[in-house]
């Protein structure tokens, strides 16, 4: 692992929480990139560029703090559900197998709500996120069964700092 060096932390000026990220809802299905609504979820297990500039993220930081909300409600014809996601630098050497964060909802009509947090690198204002979901017989990307069978999942991630060289 390499480091690089950051000089500067840059935190919000107004609730980060209200300018998510990543706003995910796979009951809608609603995806929302930096507060802008994008035409259908990403697919499981594939990275996908987010561009965080328009959050307010300089093209020139070098990380951000990403922190926000796991969510699973589990569907009554679910036993073990499970919610994962990745983050790296656009390009980066990992694959969506190195999630980071996790949620597990555990017997029919439950569900899970789980903290997640993580730094990661940027470049020219972007990362690349990724997320594996399901239950038994749908991980990690198979397909998801209608909730209120099976069980629903969520992301509120928020840009918590921004690290400057």
């Amino acid at each position: 692992m390499s480091f690089i060096k950051a000089s500067s932390i840059l935190v919000p000026s107004n609730a980060p929480a209200e300018n998510p990220a990543i706003f995910l809802n796979s009951v809608t299905p609603l995806y929302e990139a930096c507060g802008y609504p994008q035409p259908s979820l990403p697919a499981p297990g594939v990275w996908t560029l987010l561009d965080l500039t328009p959050s307010g993220v300089p093209s020139n930081a070098v990380a951000v703090d990403l922190r926000g909300i796991l969510i699973i409600t589990d569907g009554s014809g679910t036993i073990v559900s499970d919610l994962a996601v990745a983050f790296q630098k656009p390009g980066g050497p990992l694959t969506p197998a190195n999630y980071v964060e996790q949620t597990i909802g555990i017997g029919s009509s439950g569900g899970a709500r789980t903290n997640a947090d993580c730094i990661c690198p940027c470049l020219n204002g972007c990362i690349e996120w990724s997320w594996y979901r399901g239950s038994y017989g749908e991980w990690p990307t198979g397909p998801i069964a209608p909730y209120p069978t099976g069980a629903a999942y969520g992301l509120n991630i928020s840009v918590q700092a921004v690290y400057l060289p």
